[in-house]
């Protein structure tokens, strides 16, 4: 039997249908999980929105843990038991054609170990590693374990974090995971944006972002998992509006030095013919 596969497609405020190539909108492997505003009801989609369900903090979105919030609220209303593998992915990734065969695949051929899909690792030195001791002493006390930060450094796979909060991971692992992280989550409030940390409205998200990278690290360093990169991509539409905001103030600001040049030759002009 096949391993079934649920994605939890977290937005705040819209969608983009041609970013899930190969799937339909409405296939049982898409679920749309909203955190901010009601799509369109033209959208024919399967979907939630966390503040509509029976267990929900308010507080989680207002102190900014982003799709942190999200992937509480997933776990405490157990909206992924009816899966054996369970994806987190944000609104703006891309997935490649074969995303849903490529990781069934992997998992027909190796069906005796336990697989984190993931989009992007980060090398230790580039995440935020102020965090990493503080949040490594949590996942001591919890599990009952003694590593250190240098234990997340020495190993070639561990030298690398999951980042970006997307990945596609076994129930029973994302089950040992958010039994620690439902508790950091509140733990790391308010002391994580106190001095001499950043008081930046996303930064509680971040430091969970970098906890779950911490816990798949784990993991592997105990090879209790492998670690496989799948096609998915971030969109670069930012990027695209990004690049037309600067050429439009380029062009802008282009144009106001011919104005202001053509007002001082009219001037100059005026003052010769007087």
């Amino acid at each position: 039997m096949r391993p079934s596969i649920k994605l939890f497609i977290i937005f705040h405020e819209k969608i983009f249908p041609r970013h899930y190539k190969g799937l339909e909108l409405n296939s049982d492997e898409l679920f749309f999980f909203g955190v901010n505003k009601q799509l369109s009801p033209d959208l024919k989609v399967k979907s939630t929105y966390e503040y509509d369900l029976p267990i929900y903090d308010n507080l989680l979105q207002k102190r900014g843990y982003n799709e942190s919030s999200a992937i509480y609220h997933i776990y405490k209303n157990d909206l992924y038991k009816d899966c054996d593998y369970i994806g987190i992915v944000q609104y703006d990734m891309i997935f490649g054609k074969r995303l849903l065969e490529t990781i069934r695949n992997s998992i027909e051929k190796n069906p005796e170990k336990e697989i984190i899909f993931y989009h992007k690792k980060l090398n230790f030195k580039e995440t935020r590693e102020v965090d990493t001791p503080p949040v490594l002493e949590s996942y001591n006390k919890f599990f009952g374990t003694k590593f250190t930060v240098d234990d997340l450094g020495k190993n070639p796979i561990n030298n690398k974090i999951i980042m970006y909060s997307t990945f596609i991971i076994p129930v029973r692992v994302f089950e040992k995971m958010m039994s620690w992280t439902s508790r950091l989550i509140f733990e790391i409030y308010p002391s994580a944006i106190l001095p001499p940390y950043p008081a930046n409205h996303n930064r509680l998200g971040e430091v969970m972002e970098e906890s779950y990278g911490i816990f798949f690290a784990l993991e592997s360093l105990q090879k209790r998992t492998t670690h496989i990169e799948v096609p998915i991509i971030h969109s670069d539409h930012k990027i695209k509006r990004n690049f037309f905001t600067k050429y439009l103030i380029y062009n802008l600001k282009y144009l106001g030095f011919w104005i202001t040049v053509k007002k001082i030759l009219k001037e100059v002009k005026k003052a010769f013919l007087n």
